[in-house]
């Protein structure tokens, strides 16, 4: 079996070599940190950890001259840029995924309500499968102390592994339009990857049964904490809850970037061997525009986005706004980034600023406003995060990039529950 994988990876290596092409630069590296690691910082550095590793598509030697215009040739091309996608490509990516989904998502939320989690690092698919199937895992699992939180904050640390993945998807839809709809194809493999984690949690008829505990699948465990934090513990109950999250779940299936990654696959990476594709976003003038419906998992329920980013030079912008549609409570919110105004030549500026009213039912790690299985209040809590980015070059393409922010207790996908300062600081370099 090993002399197997051996063979089809060196097959891949040998087959696969990628035509010529006009490609945009590189986007920008960005290793950035915070004292707890938290998930905005994480994911935005280990995508570009994933960059840096997708860059040995650009050393594989030419080893085979191959001939597009012969069907042969063609053939054999698209032979080994399959199996590089099964062999090399998708292992890289899914763990990128699952890196972000565990160490950044649940551990993110771990850390903040004063955890310290444990990781256990398995083989990637398909060599799990291949060359451990007694391996039940087969990615990274988290241990976090054996700890049983209660539902309130329980549920944040549940939703958290997708959150973290859906926020490293907005950072490639934004670097996406910035790009003027150019996108690696390494990218879309994490974007489809990050959008459909617990989509066969979520839709399987098991999840709607009052028998589910904590120590079911995240997703089945997350319904019960929503049962127990909004006071809905009958049985009609939880079905209602996993029906209304099944149909938000649509919202999020309707992303064109995520529609895009097949055809991006298939045709530009599969058969034409290109590393890029493009997106076909309009155009007003010389301002790129985007409109991205977006998604996430809240501590009150499928919670719904609408993204419109325009770029135009180095500037990127992005309006939004977001309301939920679980029926256990009202919860509205939006907001406005800015990325990339540069007043001077080594100087780059951004920021944030998001609104919201949602129930007080958050916990934190001081434990502000945490409920236990009782009702919310019936009236809603206002809150706000202000943001400050910004990127000083000191050494040519190198520079120092970081995040400061002050928000209010209160969910806000990406950022840390409580009341506070938060941001990252760290290295960046520019293509």
């Amino acid at each position: 079996m090993r002399s197997v994988v051996v063979t089809c990876v060196l097959a891949a290596l040998v087959l696969a070599p990628h035509g010529a092409q006009a490609e945009p630069p590189p986007p920008e590296i960005v290793l950035v940190a915070d004292p707890k690691f938290g998930m905005e910082g994480g994911a935005r550095t280990v995508a570009s950890l994933g960059h840096v590793l997708f860059e040995y598509e650009r050393l594989l030697p030419g080893l085979v001259e191959l001939d597009d215009g012969r069907p042969l040739d063609r053939g054999l091309g698209v032979l080994g840029r399959t199996l590089k996608l099964a062999f090399l490509d998708y292992p890289l990516a899914s763990t990128e995924t699952v890196v972000v989904h565990e160490v950044f998502g649940h551990g993110a939320r771990a850390r903040e309500l004063g955890a310290s989690p444990t990781y256990i690092f398995r083989l990637p698919e398909p060599y799990a499968t291949i060359l451990s199937p007694s391996d039940g895992e087969a990615r990274v699992s988290g241990e976090y102390q054996n700890v049983i939180l209660p539902p309130a904050q329980d549920l944040v640390v549940r939703l958290a592994g997708v959150e973290s993945g859906y926020v490293m998807d907005w950072w490639i839809d934004a670097q996406a339009t910035a790009a003027q709809g150019w996108i690696r194809h390494d990218d879309l493999l994490v974007y489809a990857s990050a959008k459909v984690v617990y989509m066969s949690d979520l839709f399987s008829s098991s999840i709607e049964h009052a028998g589910e505990s904590a120590t079911d699948s995240d997703m089945a465990a997350y319904v019960t904490d929503l049962q127990s934090v909004f006071g809905r513990n009958r049985p009609e109950d939880r079905v209602a809850i996993v029906h209304k999250l099944r149909a938000g779940f649509v919202w999020n299936l309707a992303d064109p970037t995520l529609l895009f990654t097949a055809y991006g696959t298939v045709v530009d990476s599969l058969w034409n061997g290109a590393r890029h594709s493009r997106l076909p976003l309009p155009s007003i003038g010389e301002t790129v525009v985007y409109v991205v419906p977006r998604f996430a998992f809240s501590p009150f329920g499928a919670e719904h986005y609408f993204d419109v980013f325009a770029s135009r030079g180095s500037l990127l912008v992005d309006v939004y706004g977001r309301a939920g549609s679980s029926g256990l409570a009202s919860y509205t919110g939006g907001g406005v980034r800015v990325l990339g105004w540069k007043p001077l030549h080594a100087l780059s500026l951004g920021g944030d600023v998001d609104v919201w009213s949602q129930p007080a039912t958050v916990p934190s790690a001081v434990g502000l406003g945490m409920l236990g299985a009782t009702r919310p209040p019936p009236t809603d809590s206002p809150g706000a995060s202000v943001g400050l980015y910004a990127r000083v070059a000191v050494l040519g393409k190198l520079g120092v990039t970081g995040k400061l922010a002050y928000k209010t207790s209160g969910f806000l996908m990406g950022e840390p529950i409580g009341q506070g300062f938060y941001g990252y600081v760290g290295f960046s370099a520019e293509p």
